[in-house]
């Protein structure tokens, strides 16, 4: 049972001017065709068919997917404080980074806050595709990452 759309409160949210005219998602805040390419060549490269990635690039886009997976395939059947988890660390590592404008970090805080409620089953591939846009600048600005696994972290 879908509960809510990020994307439809921030439709309401702009059409109220909360954000001004620059709400607007811009074409270059899409996946763009070059953006998915890339996108997948990380995943082809630094996701692993099991476990974490080593690299931070392929930890946000496993992170990703498996919140779309959990939510689009299972309605959050299976969701637990793992989900949560790579939730929050795509908010502690997109969400303050310079490399995004003020109106981006919104956004990219606004999505991570839906995509934590409990009652929420996000299907639309909407946000989730936000966020991968966001990843592929992210990495276009700062390249190859190592990170520690998260001990904490089994899925």
């Amino acid at each position: 049972m879908r509960l809510g759309s990020f994307f439809a409160e921030l439709a309401l949210l702009t059409s109220a001017g909360a954000f001004g005219e620059e709400a607007a998602i811009k074409p270059e805040e899409v996946l763009t065709a070059e953006d998915e390419a890339i996108a997948t060549k990380i995943w082809q490269t630094h996701v692993p068919q099991s476990g974490q990635s080593l690299t931070v690039e392929g930890e946000l886009i496993r992170a990703v997917e498996k919140l779309r997976d959990e939510a689009q395939r299972n309605g959050n059947g299976n969701r637990d404080k793992e989900h949560v988890i790579l939730v929050d660390y795509l908010a502690d590592t997109l969400a303050k980074d310079a490399v995004f404008t003020e109106l981006q970090q919104t956004r990219i805080c606004n999505i991570t806050h839906q995509l934590r409620q409990n009652d929420l089953v996000e299907l639309d591939d909407e946000p989730y595709d936000y966020l991968m846009s966001r990843i592929v600048e992210y990495y276009k600005k700062y390249g190859s990452q190592p990170r520690e696994i998260n001990p904490d972290l089994w899925r």
